[in-house]
């Protein structure tokens, strides 16, 4: 509904007063939030109405019932519907555009809409969709981590532009930290471009307080391949009042067994260890540290100026890639918190590494015979010396990960004595019975 008032100032014989004209345009347009039937509302959807220069004129949260707009938008005006969030077990919907005209009507795409009624529908979240997209923040300053106080935004689009959002806007808070980590879930296969936000899901650019990297990647999710990894990096350029200059210190201590026992001092093995941002290990950060065993004992390496955040610690190859328990030919056990968050109360920590040789490592063998023999590497005339096993107690704190075929134990000796005594036990009874029959035959003899 449009009404329009016509204010005429009268003119008087002697003055010449100019003409005033005022005009109202009162109009009425009802909001609905439905689901893909039509048939129910959809309550707890965060909407935005927003004007045709992206100027948010309201922000709300969906209810059972219609949201009218009366006497507040302008005919001849246009006007875009969006969702920020939609509830749970619901999908983002498309951006809504429509037009109040100059009679009060409301159109979308030249089409006239019914009784003024902007329905937007909310398709279910798809059941037994595996697509999943990792996102990484990162907060740096002049080329290293900056932990800081801040809440970012980011969210999934089907277009390069990043104009049509396709899901949540998801948060990145990152509470005394320089990294965070969301992810988005029950993706259906296709292409998806991940941008950095505001909270109303508008894509934001790089500033002069700020440099954003890998800002619209583009990511894939296929058949073969159900999970994606996308880092977005703010270069902070500008230094501000919540930065956070606390750094921190990580030991790692690597030591290798075999069997629970500590392994021969003719070993000599490289191992590599390395710092995460996510559990999933996909976004690395520093270098890789090299661990040297030589002779059999254990070593350590530092990670150090380590900002405050949560690091996640993993076992990888030279590369930085974690490595799997079933190639490695080691069961590896953390005797500590593989998570480590360091604040301002907690400035440093420990960790231990240890390595247990299995027989699917192609050294098994050749060191569990070295360990059955004896080290002669003291000139002690091959005398055996006395093995200790220094396998720690079990800790609430200790976490084992092992893979298949692992031994845990050497029974061969056991089995050796075992098979003595039958033959003993064998030919003790065949003599027993032999001079039994010697003194039957005499006695035969004697009748």
């Amino acid at each position: 509904m449009t009404l329009s008032l016509w204010v005429e100032c009268l003119r008087e014989r002697s003055h010449s007063i100019p003409v005033l004209r005022v005009q109202i345009d009162v109009t009425k347009v009802s909001i609905k939030k439905m689901d893909i039937t039509g048939n129910n509302e959809v309550a707890g959807a965060r909407l935005l109405l927003k004007d045709k220069e992206g100027n948010v004129i309201e922000s709300r949260m969906s209810a059972t019932e219609a949201h009218v707009f009366e006497q507040k938008l302008i005919a001849g005006e246009t006007y875009t519907l969006a969702e920020v969030t939609a509830p749970s077990g619901y999908e983002v919907a498309a951006d809504i555009t429509f037009t109040v005209n100059k009679d009060g009507t409301v159109s979308i795409d030249g089409k006239a809409v019914d009784g003024n009624e902007i329905i937007m529908k909310d398709d279910t979240t798809p059941v037994g969709e595996e697509g999943k997209l990792v996102v990484s923040k990162l907060v740096t300053f002049q080329g290293k981590n900056q932990a800081v106080n801040r809440t970012f935004y980011v969210a999934l689009f089907s277009d390069a532009d990043c104009t049509q959002k396709v899901s949540n806007v998801k948060e990145l808070k990152c509470e005394g930290a320089w990294s965070a980590y969301t992810v988005f879930e029950h993706l259906k296969d296709g292409t998806y471009y991940v941008a950095e936000t505001d909270e109303d899901g508008n894509k934001l650019e790089s500033s002069e307080a700020c440099k954003i990297e890998g800002n619209g990647t583009k990511c894939q999710i296929t058949p073969t391949q159900k999970t994606a990894y996308a880092v977005i990096e703010n270069q902070l350029l500008i230094p501000r009042d919540d930065f956070l200059n606390t750094l921190h210190n990580l030991t790692v201590t690597k030591n290798v067994t075999l069997d629970g026992e500590q392994i021969s001092e003719k070993y000599s093995g490289t191992f590599y260890v390395s710092l995460f941002t996510d559990p999933y290990y996909t976004n690395r950060t520093g270098d890789v540290k090299e661990l040297q065993i030589q002779n059999g004992k254990s070593t350590s390496v530092s990670f150090t100026d380590l900002a405050d955040g949560t690091y996640y610690v993993a076992e990888t190859d030279k590369d930085g890639n974690p490595v799997e328990n079933t190639d490695f030919g080691f069961d590896v056990s953390y005797d500590g918190d593989i998570t480590v968050s360091f604040t301002e109360q907690n400035t440093d920590s420990t960790l231990a590494i240890t390595n247990d040789m299995t027989e699917r490592n192609p050294e098994y063998h050749k060191y569990l015979k070295n360990k059955d023999d004896g080290d002669d590497t003291d000139g002690n005339d091959g005398k055996e010396k006395k093995k200790t096993s220094t396998s720690k107690n079990n800790s609430s704190n200790k976490t084992t990960q092992k893979g298949k075929n692992s031994k845990t134990g050497d029974n061969s000796h056991i089995l050796f004595y075992a098979a003595l005594a039958a033959a003993a036990l064998a030919a003790g009874s065949a003599e027993v019975y032999r001079r039994r029959r010697r003194a039957t035959g005499r006695n035969k003899h004697d009748r």
